[in-house]
């Protein structure tokens, strides 16, 4: 295999580029939210669905784990952050109340880029 060190942090296999920051290559959007299409269809009428990230576990008085990624979240949303929380109604009368995405910290990105999808 053709390991090329590139720039900063990247490294590739001939065409194929990886950011050594990445816990893994980015997954495409539109897969979460087909997932959430798929749940709001199994959704019974007038349902609403909560999907809240797993808390930060602290370890003593001045430390904390790292936290561990809730995969229902992730596989609807993609989102690896502490402290959100997913709302799927997809009865809602407006659509932008369908689905709600609630961050502690919307700005902050996650290894794989946007913290959003």
């Amino acid at each position: 295999m053709d390991l090329a060190i590139l720039k900063g942090f990247t490294w590739g296999f001939k065409d194929k580029q990886f950011d050594l920051n990445m816990r893994y290559t980015p997954i495409a959007q539109e897969l979460f939210v087909e997932n959430r299409k798929r749940l709001a269809a199994c959704l019974p009428t007038n349902a609403l669905a909560v999907v809240n990230a797993n808390d930060t576990c602290a370890t003593n008085a001045d430390g904390s784990q790292n936290t561990i990624v809730n995969s229902d979240l992730f596989y609807l949303t993609g989102v690896e952050q502490e402290q959100s929380v997913l709302v799927l109604y997809p009865d809602a009368d407006e659509e932008k109340h369908r689905e709600l995405l609630f961050c502690a910290n919307p700005l902050r990105t996650v290894n794989c880029g946007k913290a959003a999808s």
